[in-house]
């Protein structure tokens, strides 16, 4: 028998075009011996991605090749889950999982359509598969819109075994296939009508089957209607019957017939009209079953929002229920994570993007308060019946006014009012802890797409999250505009993923928008021409950063030491323009005061109500505030840490550790040792020397003095970003701070530290006690350059209890020929982690060299070598093998962290005295550092987490 999702990867007569792609394809299968490697396929959405691979399986299934087939959006996007959702589908197909004995195939398919989805693991993906993966046979398909990032084409392995397939629109003489195949003549009506799509493959099949379907070209007047289209023509190309499966695709991202049945009730969907929608252009057949194309499904579930909300409602609950039922009683790994991913798919569409915030910039002072004083209950009932928007659907005004009376009622601190100075309160902001002693509160709310799901909450208050909305007054003096950004909660990067293999799906916490209590807001300030900062320009970098920048503790602190002073030149505006100076590279207070005085758009971003720039003297007393907040500003860059190590599995695996000078703004010691506030008594000189050897041979060696501080720097070596940073003298040796900063590391980000595997260093940090604390206390394989510190003249010594092997200071162990007396390097056999030696082995038995002594040697079975011979030489990772080499080669990523720091952040011409000011600058740019990543990776453009510029 033949079931339906096989003819997923059956040729389509409609296929068109590609044919340097087939051909290539072509080539591999037919190569006797072809080494295993990646092609990178990507285009815009509707190019014809998914068509071209489904083509390749086919192909490669008629020549018996083994094939795997994954989707990235319903891949876990973990990793131990990814690979049991692996193992689960490769079961029987290939040896990817060391728990099955079957050999690798000669030859083997393995596609990612989606690829986009997995960027959270795309580095682990990247070393991993290393592992994984025969040398010779495989052929690795990655589909994506971008392609993939340039880690890969840089890598090692990965760069010579790469292939980029960008796929372009189709040319005219494809076009002119694709309708002769449909039927239709390419005559010159059609070709004008067709010429605004551009050759978009998916546009021109919705056309092609419109037109079918029609009998007859569309005239002029209709043109843009093909060019956009739209969801009505969409809905025009099928047959009415279709319609209502065709709205439950639009809500589900895949779906099999019985799903498409259950959920349509009491409409059944028969055989036929499920092959007649899965030969419609727009929709593709999937493993999973059927699934509309992604823009297509875009702009049916916008129509039906517009047109039919309360249809999307019904079907949104009933798929839940479905769903929620197939969850609890699956026994499959892999289906539990398909089906999990469904439910989170289809409950984070439900969400608002934004929820509008009051705009009371009219009023001149704002006072914020948690407590209800009598009569405001009433105040702010009335606000519900003029005008009220909230993040939760609420199905009647009745329903918001009992719930606002729960939550007063039952929620400690569950209201926040904004009162004029009058007292009035004029908006008022709602919300509750989700724990399971909260049903009762939100039972009224079941209506408004809740799932029976209580069971799922946090036990208590203490894991609950929160839901919360918005309410504000109408009137002359309010305006109910969108507030400042905030997280899209559809996009995936802003949950947290506990994975559907965790045993719980939480379908109902994900409803609720996370509560943004760390950024330090600015209430929206203006109705001028850029109230909505829709066209930042550069200034977007900047809202990026203010949006990422955990430092809302650090402004209710600044803002209760001022307490009821004047306030002309707010906490949160100065700290706001300072983050602006570091993001917009200003070498100088007085650089970022002339930037703000010429652009408006940036002073009322960062807060500023009016025109007027705050003078040098209020800089200064405000960056003064900042150095005795030291240690609250160190707390925002270890809380960015922890949050990238959340959204980053792999952050923190490769750690690489350096330091850089950085000159004071004085060039010498100076003469009077008090200080007052612009002398520099804090830095001293510092030295460092580099050596090495000319091509001919000759010694050479450089000497770098210089007058400040020596900032020292722990990096993650594959994202190039900072874990740990610590300030000191320029004289202060590196070696002597290595371990307090795994220290550190270890007592803030211990779960981070616990991921590390290797620590690369340059000679500098050359050290017994480091080396061996690395791997005896923290388990982390040290790849740390090697000074000669031997003094006798000899270049190498004899291994204790072996007379015939000898070692040299670089690691390399070398055995003698008994015959001979000829010198032969040892191959390296790797590292035993139970016995804490390394292996090293014959090279006449493992890299064929010549040996006429090889009966009589003593260590031709090979030999093991204890760590204790000497630390510094004999590491976990062999000094002598390809392996060091390749690690030691990221240990330049801390030196292009230093170069950004210079360039980019200013380091490097600074005008910057004493050790305080320059502890508070590095800071500074640390955190901007890496809320820019954090940024972008919640922005789901991780490309560009290292850009400062652009």
């Amino acid at each position: 028998m033949t079931w339906l999702a096989d003819t997923a990867f059956e040729e389509s007569e409609r296929f068109v075009g590609r044919t340097s792609e087939l051909q290539q394809f072509q080539a591999w299968l037919h190569d006797s011996h072809p080494l295993t490697q990646l092609w990178d396929v990507h285009g815009i959405a509707g190019m014809g991605k998914s068509t071209l691979l489904w083509q390749w399986m086919s192909h490669a299934r008629r020549q018996q090749v083994p094939s795997v087939w994954m989707d990235g959006r319903s891949c876990p996007k973990q990793p131990v889950q990814f690979l049991d959702h692996l193992f689960d589908i490769t079961e029987n197909v290939l040896p990817i999982s060391s728990r099955k004995k079957i050999s690798w195939p000669e030859r083997f398919l393995w596609v990612i359509d989606n690829f986009d989805d997995l960027e959270s693991l795309e580095a682990w993906l990247r070393e991993d598969l290393i592992a994984r993966l025969p040398e010779q046979g495989g052929l690795l398909v990655f589909a994506s819109r971008r392609g993939l990032s340039a880690h890969w084409h840089v890598h090692p392995i990965w760069a010579s075994r790469m292939r980029k397939l960008p796929l372009k629109p189709w040319t005219l003489y494809e076009a002119r296939t694709y309708f002769h195949r449909l039927g239709l003549k390419m005559t010159e009506e059609l070709q004008q009508v067709l010429r605004p799509l551009h050759g978009h493959p998916l546009s021109m099949a919705v056309a092609g089957e419109y037109f079918t379907r029609r009998g007859t070209v569309m005239n002029k007047r209709d043109y843009s209607f093909l060019e956009t289209i739209t969801a009505e023509l969409l809905r025009e190309v099928t047959d009415s019957q279709l319609h209502p499966f065709l709205d439950v695709l639009t809500v589900l991202p895949s779906a099999n017939q019985d799903m498409i049945t259950a959920i349509a009730e009491p409409l059944v969907i028969s055989t036929q009209q499920y092959r007649d929608l899965s030969r419609l252009s727009f929709v593709r057949l999937v493993p999973s079953g059927l699934a509309l194309h992604d823009v297509v499904r875009s702009q049916l579930l916008a129509s039906m929002q517009e047109h039919h909300p309360m249809t999307l409602k019904q079907l949104r609950l009933k798929a839940l229920d479905y769903l929620g039922t197939l969850y609890r009683q699956s026994q499959s790994g892999s289906e539990k994570n398909h089906l999990g991913y469904l439910l989170l798919e289809i409950t984070a569409q439900s969400l608002p993007i934004s929820s509008p915030y009051a705009n009371i910039a009219a009023i001149d002072e704002i006072v914020r308060e948690n407590q209800l004083k009598e009569g405001d209950l009433e105040c702010l009932h009335a606000m519900i019946e003029h005008w009220g928007r909230q993040s939760l659907d609420m199905p009647s005004l009745a329903v918001a006014h009992a719930f606002l009376d729960d939550i007063a009622r039952n929620i400690d601190d569950g209201i926040r009012i904004f009162r004029a100075p009058s007292g009035e309160p004029v908006a008022f902001f709602a919300s509750l802890p989700l724990y399971r002693g909260i049903c009762a509160v939100l039972k009224p709310l079941r209506g408004a797409g809740f799932a029976e799901a209580h069971k799922e909450f946090p036990p208590s208050m203490d894991g609950g999250m929160r839901v919360f909305g918005t309410r504000s007054p109408t009137g002359s003096r309010f305006d109910p505009t969108r507030g400042p950004p905030c997280r899209d909660p559809r996009n995936p990067q802003n949950h947290k993923k506990n994975g559907p293999s965790s045993g719980k799906i939480e379908v109902l916490t994900t409803i609720f928008r996370k509560e943004l209590s760390r950024m330090a807001i600015i209430p929206q300030l203006s109705l001028f021409s850029w109230q909505d900062l829709e066209e930042l320009g550069d200034l977007e970098r900047l809202v990026l950063v203010l949006e990422t920048v955990p430092d809302e503790a650090l402004m209710a602190h600044l803002e209760a030491a001022r307490g009821h002073g004047r306030n002309t030149y707010p906490v949160r505006a100065m700290w706001n323009s300072v983050l602006a100076g570091v993001v917009f590279q200003h070498p100088s207070i007085e650089s970022l005061r002339r930037e703000l005085a010429r652009n408006a758009q940036l002073r009322m971003l960062c807060g500023f109500r009016t025109a007027a720039v705050p003078p040098a003297s209020a800089y200064t007393r405000f960056l003064h505030r900042l150095m005795a907040e030291q240690d609250t500003v160190d707390g925002m860059f270890e809380q960015l840490v922890d949050d990238l190590a959340a959204v980053l599995p792999d952050f923190g695996q490769r750690l690489a550790m350096d330091s850089k000078g950085i000159s004071s703004r004085a060039v010498r010691p100076a003469k009077n040792p008090t200080a007052d506030g612009r002398r520099d008594v804090d830095a001293d000189f510092g030295r460092k020397e580099y050596r090495g050897v000319h091509e001919d041979g000759t010694p050479w060696t450089k000497v770098v003095k210089w007058f400040g501080y020596k900032l020292h720097l722990v990096v993650d070596s594959t994202y190039e970003l900072p874990v740990a940073w610590e300030v000191t003298k320029a004289s202060v040796s590196d070696v002597t701070r290595a371990m307090p900063l795994l220290d550190h590391l270890h007592h803030r980000h211990g779960v981070l530290l616990s991921r590390a595997v290797l620590l690369t260093a340059d000679r500098g940090y050359d050290d017994t006690k480091l080396i061996a604390a690395c791997w005896d206390t923290y388990q982390i394989k040290p790849v740390i350059d090697i000074r000669n510190m031997w003094r006798d003249p000899d270049a190498t010594r004899v291994l204790p209890g072996h007379s015939t092997v000898t070692y040299n200071y670089r690691g390399d162990v070398f055995c003698q020929d008994p015959v001979t007396g000829q010198v032969h390097t040892m191959s390296n056999g790797g590292f035993e982690v139970r016995r804490q030696r390394l292996k090293k082995r014959c090279p006449a038995r493992f890299a064929g060299v010549s040996c006429r002594g090889q009966d009589t040697c003593p260590v031709v079975q090979g030999l093991r070598i204890p760590l204790q011979t000497d630390r510094r030489i004999f590491t976990p990772m062999d000094r002598a093998s390809y392996q060091w080499k390749r690690e030691y080669a990221h240990r330049t990523a801390v030196e292009r962290v230093n170069s950004r720091l210079d360039v980019s952040f200013g380091l490097e011409l600074h005008t910057i005295r004493g050790l305080k000011k320059m502890q508070l600058r590095c800071g500074l740019a640390l955190i901007v550092m890496l809320a820019m990543a954090l940024g972008r990776i919640r922005q789901r453009q991780p490309e560009r987490m290292r850009r400062l510029v652009g």
